[in-house]
């Protein structure tokens, strides 16, 4: 008998069409070989030769209905698995994500437990559907496998408890049929009263249900039941009596709205002082008071904290602390003086010192030598933080969103212990792999260990983490870090666990990070450092992150995170055209230029490595590439002179551009006609000489770096503040500048570590 086709050599060698035509040939002396028609299937749903989507569609979806009618229904499960696979696969890049595979597989699975012969099989079938569906996050497939599990076990509690929790998470509004059913089954759950048949048995999904849905009147009767024991209702509770929400409470980082009431007028204990700058603060931050009187309070504040630090009390040294530093974070944000953030960070440094477990003073530290520039401080104060497996998905944006652009060489962080910055994100991204899985494993579970009042939190923390945007940023750093300093972008597990492979899903990702981890007096330093203008990296950082990405993908052959360059060219360009002027919020004014030229060596790649290679829009993106290469407008950049790490960034983003112009002529010289290979190369050796210049003034930069220039900049206000600061150690004064210096001229050092980019790679 002739060899069976396979879809991987033909998918491998792009010849779709003949192993489609191959299946055909097979097919007509074997039509009920459930192999060749799953072939057929999977080559029919990536043959990009199809007419059009409407033939793609039909064409694939014929195969599926003829595998639902045929005479002897498919009972084996790896067949129905191998089927479902290839429907799945067929759908990786739709987007939203589809909740279940289809009908055709539905009826699949249906037919398979029909004509199963015993109960155990029965259950073998539906069991193995049901944690397929759950590891693919198919909610409406999970829904029709416990409803054919309810026709077997209508006395399973468990599995009826199940059921009315996937009916409400299918629901997209409060009043479709989803959300009606969902509310019917739980009225019923409480009416029958299934709390008293079984003490062992898990009733907080009705009450969970009537929460989500705003069911009043049904979530006061389940109050004080066991149908009422779960986060939903006791957050719905509280929420209508309008109580004070977690970060709303007089914990211990203070509130810039204490009630006043609670500081006695004249007295004169320390916390009540701490109290009162609290809200004295909060007042200078409402009125937007002027520069001057922030300063003044700066110096009062910085006072309160050094005699706080000898008060013997416990928290009120961190309270003050915290004050003050936030008072000049401000001044910073009024003034752009750097000079401010060094004063703050001192301030924390000497914190620290009083006592090295208050966790939000090294918190704050990360985040000030992010803004600063000093990156190697940054990561050692990270790694202090001993951040917990997922809590990197609600912090790691701290340090992970522009490390690529300050810092993403090894660093030393404690003694002889090294920090590399390309080894750490793959590490947060192994944590998502791995906590996704345990999640999906006891979600899977849930039938055999009756938890099912943990479905909804599960399912919900399952896809927080799967469209997390600290997960695409994390991914995107990485791989910027692997091709600066290895001219390589490596794979990793957890970019076929991020959903869809196209732009929407990455730019629209659920927004996990915490920026209310630190304090905040009325005042959220946290956006005020990570952010530019207060507005924090978003959609428009990760559309040019991705455009970067792709370019060198295409450009030095490697694994790309999108195969149609064209659709996330189209729809970057939809998302930035209603942009104002200026930069895009949470975009630096480098970044957004970098973005365009990027923008354009896309168009350029596309219109060179098409199957019909567009030579006049070839040479007109190549021209916007030089104008655009023109825009950066280099020269002023390679005439500064800073005082410590003010344009380092700059130096990274433009050395990164500049390397992607080498890299995309590079792929299309010597495949392009005469003037365009011209064009090609002439722009290629003005980025050549330019990425030369930005390492030759970077190493200039790095031999000034010494402590007492560090000293003397922080000296350049008008005095005030810098005189307060003195009070805490002249030796300790001369510990944190050296720390500073040598941070400063190791980010400048990495400019130099960044590879070149060869003409073979």
């Amino acid at each position: 008998m002739a060899r069976y086709p396979t879809f991987e050599e033909y998918d491998a060698a792009g010849n779709h069409s003949e192993g489609i035509r191959r299946c055909d040939e097979l097919l007509q002396r074997s039509p009920d070989d459930i192999h060749l028609l799953t072939t057929k299937f999977k080559l029919l749903s990536v043959n990009p030769s199809v007419a059009s989507t409407q033939d793609h569609e039909n064409g694939s979806t014929a195969v599926l209905n003829r595998l639902t009618t045929l005479a002897t229904p498919i009972k084996d499960p790896s067949d129905l698995c191998r089927i479902e696979m290839a429907v799945v696969e067929s759908q990786a890049d739709t987007y939203p994500p589809p909740t279940t595979a289809g009908p055709q597989v539905a009826k699949l699975w249906e037919n398979a437990v029909k004509v199963s012969p015993n109960l155990n099989q029965k259950l073998d079938l539906i069991s193995t559907r049901w944690e397929r569906a759950v590891f693919d996050s198919r909610t409406a497939d999970m829904q029709q496998t416990l409803i054919q599990l309810k026709a077997l076990q209508p006395r399973n509690r468990v599995v009826y408890m199940a059921h009315a929790a996937l009916t409400q998470m299918l629901s997209l509004k409060s009043d479709d049929l989803s959300a009606k059913l969902a509310l019917g089954l739980a009225r019923k759950a409480v009416s029958e009263k299934f709390d008293q048949e079984d003490a062992r048995l898990d009733c907080r999904v009705p009450g969970q249900v009537f929460a989500v849905q705003g069911a009043r009147e049904d979530v006061e009767k389940v109050k004080g039941t066991r149908f009422g024991e779960s986060k939903q209702v006791w957050e719905f509770l509280r929420k209508g009596l309008g109580e004070k929400g977690v970060n709303g409470g007089e914990g211990e980082n203070g509130s810039a709205g204490s009630d006043p009431s609670k500081v006695v007028e004249g007295q004169e204990s320390l916390p009540a002082e701490i109290e009162k700058s609290k809200q004295q603060f909060a007042i200078l931050i409402r009125n937007e008071a002027p520069s001057s009187e922030i300063r003044s309070f700066a110096v009062n504040t910085i006072r309160l904290f050094n005699i706080a630090t000898t008060s013997g009390a416990r928290r009120s040294p961190a309270d003050a602390c915290f004050v003050a530093i936030s008072a000049t974070i401000r001044l910073f944000e009024q003034t752009t003086c750097q000079y401010y953030l060094l004063h703050a960070a001192y301030l924390a440094e000497s914190l620290l010192r009083v006592n090295e477990h208050i966790h939000e003073a090294r918190l704050i530290l990360v985040y000030l030598y992010m803004r600063l520039g000093l990156a190697s401080l940054a990561m050692k104060y990270f790694d202090s933080l001993n951040v917990k497996e997922i809590q990197n998905d609600t912090i790691g944006h701290v340090l992970f969103t522009r490390l690529s652009f300050l810092h993403p060489h090894p660093t030393t962080v404690r003694k002889k212990e090294t920090y590399d910055p390309l080894k750490q994100p793959r590490r947060i991204l192994d944590v998502y792999v791995r906590c996704e899985n345990k999640l999906a494993d006891t979600e899977a579970n849930v039938l055999h260990h009756g938890q099912t009042g943990m479905l909804f939190d599960l399912h919900e923390l399952r896809d927080s983490l799967r469209f997390s945007r600290t997960r695409r940023l994390a991914l995107l750093e990485w791989r910027r870090i692997g091709r600066l300093m290895r001219n390589k972008c490596d794979e990793h597990d957890a970019l076929s666990g991020v959903g869809p492979q196209v732009a929407r899903n990455w730019i629209e990702a659920r927004d996990n990070r915490d920026f209310n981890a630190a304090f905040d007096f009325g005042y959220n330093v946290e956006t005020v450092l990570h952010g530019v203008d207060g507005k924090v990296p978003g959609q428009a950082w990760v559309a040019y992150s991705l455009v970067a990405d792709c370019i060198w993908s295409l450009a030095t052959g490697q694994h790309a995170l999108f195969s149609d360059a064209e659709a996330l060219r189209d729809e970057v360009a939809s998302r930035l055209q209603d942009v104002p002027g200026g930069s895009p919020p949470g975009v630096t004014e480098p970044e957004r230029l970098a973005g365009e030229l990027a923008f354009q060596l896309l168009s350029v790649l596309i219109y060179a490595q098409g199957k019909t290679p567009d030579e006049t829009k070839l040479a007109e993106s190549l021209t916007s590439s030089t104008v655009a290469l023109d825009n950066l407008k280099l020269q002023d950049l390679l005439s500064t002179d800073d005082s410590l790490a003010e344009h380092l960034e700059h130096h990274y983003v433009f050395a990164d551009a500049v390397r992607l112009v080498i890299a995309t002529c590079n792929a299309i010289s010597g495949k392009s006609p005469t003037l365009v290979s011209e064009k090609c190369q002439e722009l290629q050796q003005r980025a050549k000489d330019l990425f030369t210049k930005i390492q030759r003034h970077a190493t200039e930069q790095q031999v000034r770096r010494k402590a007492p220039g560090v000293r003397q900049l922080m000296a350049e206000d008008d005095g005030e503040v810098w005189k307060e600061l003195q009070v805490f150690g002249g030796k300790e004064m001369d510990g944190f500048c050296e720390d500073v210096a040598k941070a400063a001229k190791e980010g400048w050092e990495g400019l130099g570590r960044v590879k070149f980019v060869w003409n073979q790679l």
